[in-house]
């Protein structure tokens, strides 16, 4: 005989599965605690619950007297149920990009509650009974999201856990993480990457080594195993073998530093600030203009906004304003920089109008001039 507090449990679970969203209830009491329990299975436990979700609620949706109404119940349940599961598995047993596999059965619910909605709207005009209903639009569901997107789920799940339990990545397979050097060694370095974790990464001769990021065109020397030293941004193309990292690839990420170098700033920033009876430029705008050769227009305006402290913001015409420049004057000398002196702007204020030179880190120089706005 069964007890009954359980048989009154049993009741309620058979009437709560009758209900849109109903399911999800249930699901997520059963799936919490064997996350909880189980830490290792959860990221396959949630990816099952989340699966079965879609194939277990909308039949007892589409059933009810109002397919709208369950499905305005229904949907914002899924949504919760959702972001308790994953949340929870994220906590327990982080995945980092491989939580991804998780937009598929997001997406699922959504799609099944639409072919669910079809069908009830198909018995609706061919006037036939729906009773039958649940079983027709169970029959679809499974049928249509079991090729579009159980399909594809499937295959990822195979190769991920054929990677898990052989530590070889599959072929025509490979990663590419940004991190930062904690340490390195000869053959081996070690990097943290996005998600916290420190993954030891081998490298040969074989590897290929490069620079990345704005300053790299200006770099002297080659690339090579001598860069990865503590605090070193790198970016890192590699696969498993035998649960080891390989790498195929590492690039160096290199900042531009070029005012530290730019004998023209150097001296600009010794200067003084303003000679007696100049006045300061702080909180003028300036209009300023180039020639350009090839462009959609003859002439590259930029709008320069010289702030306190030496800041500045610019605008080329019809863009965002960007930060990242700086200005210096002496007297009546004016020099501007953008993004660590990739690009200057030199010129002799007169009045409202400046006129002098526009030069970049990669060699082009061009007659500027600008006027106060």
């Amino acid at each position: 005989m069964i007890p009954k507090p359980l048989a009154t449990a049993g009741r309620f679970g058979q009437r709560l599965l009758l209900k849109p969203g109903g399911t999800g209830v249930v699901i997520a009491a059963i799936t919490v605690p064997l996350i909880l329990v189980w830490h290792a299975a959860a990221p396959f436990i949630v990816l099952a619950a989340l699966v079965a979700y879609p194939f277990l609620d909308t039949p007892r949706t589409l059933a009810g007297r109002s397919w709208w109404r369950g499905a305005l119940v229904a949907l914002p349940v899924w949504v919760i149920v959702f972001a308790v599961l994953s949340g929870l598995v994220e906590a327990v047993q982080p995945l980092g990009e491989a939580a991804m596999v998780y937009l598929a059965p997001f997406m699922l619910y959504p799609f099944a509650l639409a072919i669910a909605g079809l069908v009830r709207l198909a018995y609706w005009f061919d006037l036939r009974p729906q009773a039958s209903a649940p079983r027709t639009g169970a029959i679809a569901i499974g049928v249509i999201c079991g090729v579009v997107l159980l399909g594809p789920i499937t295959l990822e799940l195979i190769f991920g856990l054929r990677e898990q339990i052989t530590g070889n990545t599959p072929a025509n397979t490979s990663y590419s993480n940004d991190g930062e050097v904690v340490s390195a060694a000869p053959g081996r370095v070690d990097v943290r990457f996005g998600d916290g974790k420190v993954q030891p990464v081998q490298f040969g001769q074989d590897t290929k080594f490069g620079f990345q990021g704005p300053g790299s065109p200006l770099v002297d020397g080659e690339p090579g195993a001598a860069w990865l030293k503590a605090g070193q941004r790198v970016n890192v193309d590699y696969v498993y073998r035998k649960h080891q990292a390989i790498a195929s690839g590492i690039y160096i990420w290199i900042d531009r530093k070029g005012c530290a170098r730019d004998e023209q700033w150097l001296a600009a920033d010794k200067a003084e600030a303003a000679a007696e009876g100049t006045p300061s430029l702080a909180g003028t705008t300036w209009e300023g203009t180039i020639a350009v050769t090839g462009g959609p227009e003859p002439v590259e305006t930029t709008t320069f906004e010289l702030l306190p402290r030496q800041q500045a913001t610019y605008r080329d015409r019809g863009g965002q304003p960007q930060t990242g420049a700086h200005w210096r004057q002496h007297g009546a000398e004016l020099l501007i920089e953008i993004n660590d002196c990739y690009a200057k702007y030199a010129g002799t204020i007169t009045n409202d109008r400046i006129a002098g030179e526009f030069s970049n880190a990669m060699g082009a120089r061009t007659p500027w001039t600008a006027h106060r706005k």
